[in-house]
């Protein structure tokens, strides 16, 4: 597991500029604690459970989607105080953050056109729900209720999509497998 190096933007909170990261994060470093809650959907939270969403901050809000992201929203802890964003791969300084939405998003109000320019570019971005096991699964990370079959299979014996095993833990899924 990577250090803590926070990563802080290089210009005042604006939601039309992306989070640009002021120094080099190396893969597996915690970027950023997350630290606060709250229930209810907009285009600054992330689902952080089946029915539950994440208020960004103004910074946060900031980091944008790709489908070759250099960092994820890891809130696979049953602890909320150890959610965090951690970096997927190397950054560099001046490097603006950016996550794989479906990562977190089963769904999304409002699916868009990515233009990411990745090689693994899926187009248009739906979320979670509407992408193939196989295309999940190529992805650095993804949140523990995206892995598990939880909405396609309401009230059976769901399983991690990654390893065929898990169990509900306080509430939470949980499974061995490294994709968490």
């Amino acid at each position: 597991m990577g250090q803590t190096k926070y990563a802080f933007p290089t210009s005042a909170p604006s939601v039309n500029k992306p989070f640009v990261t002021d120094r080099a994060v190396v893969a597996g470093d915690t970027v950023y604690h997350l630290d606060c809650h709250q229930p209810t959907a907009s285009a600054r939270t992330i689902q952080c459970g089946p029915k539950e969403r994440y208020a960004l901050s103004e910074d946060l809000a900031r980091i944008r989607h790709s489908c070759d992201p250099n960092v994820a929203f890891d809130l696979s802890s049953a602890d909320r105080r150890e959610w965090h964003v951690r970096a997927v791969k190397d950054i560099e300084v001046g490097t603006p953050l950016t996550y794989f939405y479906p990562s977190t998003e089963w769904t999304m109000d409002a699916p868009f056109e990515c233009t990411c320019g990745a090689r693994t570019c899926l187009g248009t971005i739906y979320g979670a729900k509407q992408l193939e096991r196989e295309a999940l699964m190529r992805r650095p990370h993804l949140n523990p209720w995206i892995l598990f079959d939880e909405q396609r299979h309401a009230g059976s014996n769901s399983k991690c999509v990654a390893c065929g095993e898990g169990a509900r833990i306080r509430g939470r899924w949980a499974c061995a497998c490294s994709r968490l």
